[in-house]
Protein backbone atom coordinates (compact mmCIF):
# COMPACT_ATOMS: atom_id res chain seq x y z
CA UNK A 1 0.00 0.00 0.00
CA UNK A 2 0.97 3.48 -0.77
CA UNK A 3 -0.33 5.36 2.58
CA UNK A 4 1.96 8.20 1.80
CA UNK A 5 -0.19 9.36 -1.34
CA UNK A 6 -2.79 11.82 -0.47
CA UNK A 7 -5.91 11.70 -1.83
CA UNK A 8 -5.73 14.10 -4.13
CA UNK A 9 -2.07 12.01 -5.09
CA UNK A 10 -4.13 8.76 -6.02
CA UNK A 11 -6.98 11.12 -7.73
CA UNK A 12 -4.55 12.56 -10.16
CA UNK A 13 -3.47 8.96 -10.55
CA UNK A 14 -6.53 7.39 -11.56
CA UNK A 15 -7.32 10.30 -13.93
CA UNK A 16 -3.98 9.61 -15.77
CA UNK A 17 -4.76 6.52 -15.64
CA UNK A 18 -8.09 6.75 -17.10
CA UNK A 19 -7.36 8.85 -20.21
CA UNK A 20 -6.12 5.93 -21.95
CA UNK A 21 -8.87 3.48 -20.26
CA UNK A 22 -10.64 3.54 -23.40
CA UNK A 23 -7.73 2.85 -25.68
CA UNK A 24 -9.56 0.15 -26.86
CA UNK A 25 -12.57 1.92 -28.21
CA UNK A 26 -10.46 4.67 -29.54
CA UNK A 27 -8.32 1.92 -31.47
CA UNK A 28 -11.49 0.03 -33.12
CA UNK A 29 -12.88 3.83 -34.12
CA UNK A 30 -9.30 4.02 -36.39
CA UNK A 31 -9.42 0.26 -37.52
CA UNK A 32 -10.17 -0.32 -40.84
CA UNK A 33 -13.84 -1.56 -40.63
CA UNK A 34 -14.09 -1.14 -36.76
CA UNK A 35 -15.21 -4.09 -34.96
CA UNK A 36 -16.19 -5.63 -37.65
CA UNK A 37 -13.24 -4.99 -39.63
CA UNK A 38 -11.49 -6.07 -36.82
CA UNK A 39 -13.47 -9.33 -35.86
CA UNK A 40 -12.77 -10.29 -39.65
CA UNK A 41 -9.03 -10.18 -39.16
CA UNK A 42 -8.55 -11.55 -35.89
CA UNK A 43 -11.86 -13.63 -35.06
CA UNK A 44 -9.80 -16.42 -33.40
CA UNK A 45 -8.49 -13.77 -30.73
CA UNK A 46 -12.10 -12.00 -30.27
CA UNK A 47 -13.77 -15.19 -29.97
CA UNK A 48 -11.07 -16.54 -27.59
CA UNK A 49 -10.99 -13.47 -25.15
CA UNK A 50 -15.18 -13.08 -25.25
CA UNK A 51 -16.42 -13.68 -21.73
CA UNK A 52 -18.44 -17.05 -21.41
CA UNK A 53 -21.24 -17.10 -19.00
CA UNK A 54 -20.53 -20.19 -17.73
CA UNK A 55 -21.34 -20.94 -13.90
CA UNK A 56 -17.45 -21.07 -13.07
CA UNK A 57 -16.90 -17.73 -14.40
CA UNK A 58 -19.62 -15.99 -12.79
CA UNK A 59 -18.39 -17.39 -9.29
CA UNK A 60 -14.89 -16.39 -10.22
CA UNK A 61 -16.13 -13.20 -10.75
CA UNK A 62 -18.53 -12.87 -7.88
CA UNK A 63 -15.03 -13.84 -5.87
CA UNK A 64 -12.70 -10.95 -7.76
CA UNK A 65 -15.84 -8.50 -7.10
CA UNK A 66 -15.93 -9.39 -3.57
CA UNK A 67 -11.82 -9.52 -2.85
CA UNK A 68 -11.66 -6.09 -5.00
CA UNK A 69 -14.49 -4.10 -2.34
CA UNK A 70 -12.72 -5.38 0.53
CA UNK A 71 -9.33 -4.27 -0.54
CA UNK A 72 -11.33 -0.86 -1.56
CA UNK A 73 -12.30 -0.33 1.93
CA UNK A 74 -8.89 -0.97 3.29
CA UNK A 75 -7.23 1.22 0.80
CA UNK A 76 -9.76 3.61 1.86
CA UNK A 77 -8.58 2.91 5.45
CA UNK A 78 -5.28 3.97 4.81
CA UNK A 79 -5.43 7.00 1.98
CA UNK A 80 -8.22 8.58 2.06
CA UNK A 81 -8.35 12.83 3.82
CA UNK A 82 -11.37 11.17 6.05
CA UNK A 83 -11.35 7.61 6.37
CA UNK A 84 -14.67 7.02 8.23
CA UNK A 85 -16.60 8.88 6.06
CA UNK A 86 -15.31 7.45 2.93
CA UNK A 87 -15.91 3.78 4.41
CA UNK A 88 -19.36 4.19 5.80
CA UNK A 89 -20.08 5.77 2.55
CA UNK A 90 -18.66 2.29 0.47
CA UNK A 91 -20.54 0.13 2.71
CA UNK A 92 -23.82 2.07 2.27
CA UNK A 93 -23.72 1.22 -1.41
CA UNK A 94 -22.73 -2.25 -0.43
CA UNK A 95 -20.32 -4.94 -1.38
CA UNK A 96 -23.61 -7.28 -2.85
CA UNK A 97 -24.56 -4.48 -4.87
CA UNK A 98 -21.56 -4.02 -6.77
CA UNK A 99 -21.12 -7.80 -7.41
CA UNK A 100 -24.72 -8.06 -9.05
CA UNK A 101 -23.59 -4.74 -10.84
CA UNK A 102 -20.56 -5.59 -11.94
CA UNK A 103 -21.93 -9.70 -12.99
CA UNK A 104 -25.19 -7.33 -15.14
CA UNK A 105 -22.17 -5.35 -17.46
CA UNK A 106 -20.35 -8.64 -17.85
CA UNK A 107 -23.07 -10.16 -19.65
CA UNK A 108 -23.30 -9.69 -23.59
CA UNK A 109 -25.47 -6.94 -24.69
CA UNK A 110 -26.55 -7.15 -28.36
CA UNK A 111 -25.91 -4.02 -30.27
CA UNK A 112 -23.66 -2.06 -27.58
CA UNK A 113 -19.60 -1.93 -27.90
CA UNK A 114 -18.38 -4.89 -25.81
CA UNK A 115 -14.88 -3.86 -24.19
CA UNK A 116 -12.40 -6.63 -24.24
CA UNK A 117 -11.61 -7.37 -20.04
CA UNK A 118 -8.25 -6.54 -19.78
CA UNK A 119 -5.80 -5.72 -16.88
CA UNK A 120 -5.06 -2.84 -15.22
CA UNK A 121 -2.45 -0.44 -13.09
CA UNK A 122 -5.97 -1.36 -11.07
CA UNK A 123 -7.38 -4.36 -9.59
CA UNK A 124 -11.45 -3.03 -10.26
CA UNK A 125 -11.63 -2.16 -13.52
CA UNK A 126 -14.90 -0.16 -13.23
CA UNK A 127 -13.70 2.84 -15.28
CA UNK A 128 -15.23 2.11 -18.37
CA UNK A 129 -18.85 1.35 -19.01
Amino acid sequence: MHSDLTEKQAMLIMRQLGRLHAATYLFLQEYDGGLEGFKANHGDMVRDLIWPQTDANVARLTGWCSAGFDNALDVARECADDPEATVAKMEAVGKERIVEETKAQMAPKQGEFLCVCHNDAWKNNFMFK
